[in-house]
């Protein structure tokens, strides 16, 4: 069912892509740019997360969901 799922993704995200590619309203390496970012940050994660300590990792985390609320604190 996963694969199913990301092939209509995969699909749908190349039909909308085609649609705007058509009406010429696509900015090719800000696409790629913003593509890349989560795949880079998954990569790194996922090193991180084998190379450290949970410990580490615990701590990371934590201090992401703390600096993220207080920025919806702060508005």
């Amino acid at each position: 069912m996963a694969i199913r799922t990301w092939a209509i993704l995969v699909a749908g995200s190349a039909l909308a892509w085609l649609i705007f590619a058509f009406r010429l309203q696509v900015a090719p390496v800000a696409g790629l740019v913003l593509a890349a970012g989560p795949g880079v940050g998954g990569y790194l994660g996922i090193l991180a997360t084998i190379r450290q300590s949970e410990r580490w990792n615990r701590r990371v985390v934590l201090f992401h969901c703390a600096a993220l609320a207080i920025r919806l604190l702060l508005g």
